[in-house]
């Protein structure tokens, strides 16, 4: 496996890139301390700004900390749907879920996730652990959220999940599984990205490796990786793939990926979107060799 960096862009007009998603020509970024989605084109200029959190807790249209609802996941259900995830690392600022109808002048729909992200933590293999949402991706209308410390992947069926929503009704059932991520100086990596191929079930993830004790503070940054893992056998850590995201300068902190175009000669052409926690948000077009 071998990933090639072909293009580093600046994205200085978006604060704390924390996830992405890519609709035909278009590429929505969202950011953890941003009350906005923006929609850029493939060059990458912002053509749209969907307000998605009141801007009247913002200053400049930066979240402080202790407000922000820490949006860290994002994922297209279809054309028209968009789900975005707080991170639950702070109640109840942070227990958040929206969904975003493109189609329809960008209505929105906001829910409380503060029962649904209780019952995460009461799982037993969140035991003695923080709960910090990184990441979604969608497959077979199932849902796959990715916890950054201790690396969990929860999984349930998504339309349940909104008739529980909707309705008050019973929280649908939710898969867990434990996985093993690569170390730098003998600190794990967290969850911070993922998507899913629909024509391949190959889950693609990004986890970076960060220097803080807990789901709430920020820590120096020591280097991302990619993961690759066929969907079927997520149940089983010796099927991960894992292959470092070189930086020739200070180590990237990459917060989400998401595919740009699959080849005919099996590779990826992927984009990730980094957070430096303060210095300028970057997108990353790259091709990954399987």
């Amino acid at each position: 496996m071998k990933l090639k960096i072909n293009k580093v862009i600046p994205l200085s007009e978006i604060p704390g890139a924390s996830g992405i998603a890519v609709l035909d020509s278009h590429i929505f970024i969202i950011g953890d301390n941003s009350p906005y989605v923006y929609i850029l084109n493939k060059k990458f200029k912002i053509l749209e700004k969907i307000q998605i959190h009141p801007t009247n807790s913002s200053n400049n249209d930066v979240i402080s900390k202790p407000l922000k609802p820490d949006f860290e996941a994002m994922e297209l259900i279809n054309s028209n749907e968009l789900v975005i995830f707080g991170s639950g690392s702070k109640s109840p600022e942070r227990n958040v879920f929206k969904r975003v109808f493109l189609n329809n002048n960008n209505q929105l729909s906001t829910h409380d996730m503060t029962h649904f992200y209780e019952h995460l933590k009461s799982l037993d293999v969140m035991k003695n652990s923080y709960l910090n949402i990184e990441a979604v991706a969608l497959f077979n209308n199932h849902l796959y959220l990715f916890n950054r410390k201790k690396p969990v992947i929860f999984s349930f069926n998504y339309s349940d999940f909104i008739d529980y929503l909707d309705f008050q009704g019973k929280i649908p059932y939710v898969k867990s599984v434990e996985v093993v991520l690569p170390k730098i100086n003998d600190i794990e990596a967290g969850f911070s990205g993922a998507t899913i191929s629909q024509n391949t079930s190959q889950l693609l993830f990004s986890a970076s490796v960060e220097n803080t004790p807990n789901a709430y503070d920020d820590g120096d940054v020591l280097g991302s990786f990619l993961g690759i893992v066929d969907l079927k056998k997520i149940e089983g850590n010796d099927a991960y793939h894992f292959i470092s995201i070189e930086s020739k300068e200070l180590p990237y902190k990459v917060e989400s990926v998401a595919i740009l175009n699959e080849n005919l000669d099996s590779s990826y052409d992927l984009l990730f979107v980094t957070d430096s926690d303060g210095d300028e948000t970057c997108a990353i077009k790259s091709r990954l060799f399987l």
